[in-house]
């Protein structure tokens, strides 16, 4: 949640966050990024997965929904499909 107070929230590009967090969820976090008119390229990572949440996920503009585990190399290569596939449909700026 302190990102969103954050000085370096104008220079963040891309939001990797877990849906579990102390404070606000994943999803809370981007919809709230993107009210304040920080649309962020996001992957939302989450320890116990449903459908419904992945769905809602997806739905925001989310580029990944990730069930962990997973290793590193899982996650860059999925994230460089996203991005690829986002740019390709000229969706990802």
């Amino acid at each position: 949640m302190s990102l969103l107070s954050s000085d370096r929230r104008a220079s963040t590009d891309f939001l990797i966050a877990d849906m579990q967090m102390p404070d606000v969820t994943g999803l809370e976090l981007r919809l709230k990024l993107g009210c304040a008119g920080k649309q962020l390229p996001t992957v939302l990572i989450t320890g116990h997965p449903n459908e419904r949440a992945r769905l809602q996920t997806l739905k925001t503009g989310a580029l990944l929904y990730l069930a962990k585990p997973f290793s590193d190399d899982d996650m860059l290569g999925r994230i460089r499909l996203a991005v690829e596939q986002r740019n390709s449909d000229g969706r990802l700026t």
